[in-house]
This record gives structure tokens, sequence and C-alpha cells, in this order.
């Protein structure tokens, strides 16, 4: 990945609107071209609060993505590099609010795929992207679906 495919990631979210207010002024800096070791200094006696914020962008850019319910390899590989270039691991996404807006996203998407109440083969696929996307276990992502069958 070039060096600047950061400011492209960002310069989408902010283009598109599809940010929360809480990710604003992060994108706005790395746009601006801010280095991210910059930019994780600017949080360095808040460390917490960087990570809420840095994952708040992930989850950002993951909506965005999903809106077209189709995730391209490029799409996949910008997700993964944004999480490794802002410093975000899995386990990171899964705390507090940044999980609840996961299981929003997701419940969301899968409610669009079991409105037949059915899943078809290309609608599983792209749950197994999602899946991928926030390394989620397959009883995790069951069990949101098992929620939406009631």
């Amino acid at each position: 990945m070039d060096e600047n495919q950061i400011e492209k990631i960002a310069k989408l979210l902010l283009e598109s609107k599809d940010y929360s207010k809480l990710s604003k002024k992060m994108l706005n800096k790395i746009v601006n071209g801010k280095d991210i070791e910059d930019l994780s200094d600017d949080f360095s006696t808040e460390k917490e609060k960087y990570i809420y914020e840095a994952t708040f962008i992930v989850c950002d850019y993951a909506n965005m993505i999903l809106k077209d319910r189709i995730i391209t390899k490029q799409e996949m590989k910008n997700i993964k590099y944004l999480k490794s270039k802002l410093g975000i691991s899995d386990e990171m996404l899964y705390f507090s609010e940044t999980a609840e807006r996961i299981e929003a996203i997701l419940t969301k998407q899968f409610r669009k795929i079991y409105e037949d109440h059915a899943i078809e083969e290309d609608e599983q696929m792209f749950i197994e992207q999602i899946q991928e996307m926030f390394n989620m276990p397959y009883d995790d992502c069951f069990e949101i679906i098992s929620k939406l069958k009631k």
C-alpha cells in the first residue's frame, strides 16, 4: 500500500459524510498530513481516548463500505490497513461503545440479508466477509442472526 493510502481513506470518509462526530477531528488531521505517530502523540496522556476515536474511524469506514452490500478486495485491504496503521487490534474493536456500534452495523446488514427469511449463497459469502473484516467468530455472527429470527 502506498504511504498516502490512509489519507485517501480519510478523505473518502469525509467526502461521504459517513463519519461520526467523534471521528471528524482525527480524520481532518489525517487529511491535513498529520503523521499517524504524531497523531497518537496528541493523545499521549489519553491513550484510551486515541484508541476510542481510532476505533470509531474503523467502524465508520466499515459502515460506509457495507452500504452497497459488496466488500471488494480493495475495501478489505483498506480496512485491514486502516486498523494496522491506526494501531487498532481486533480486540480493541470489542470494547464498550465500539462493540455496540459494530453490533448495530451488523444487525442492520443481517436484517437486510434475512428479510426474505432465507440466506442465499451470495449472502452467506457476504456474512463471511463481514466476519473476516471484524475478525468475528462464527458464534457471534450466528447469535446476531438468531436474534433477528425471533
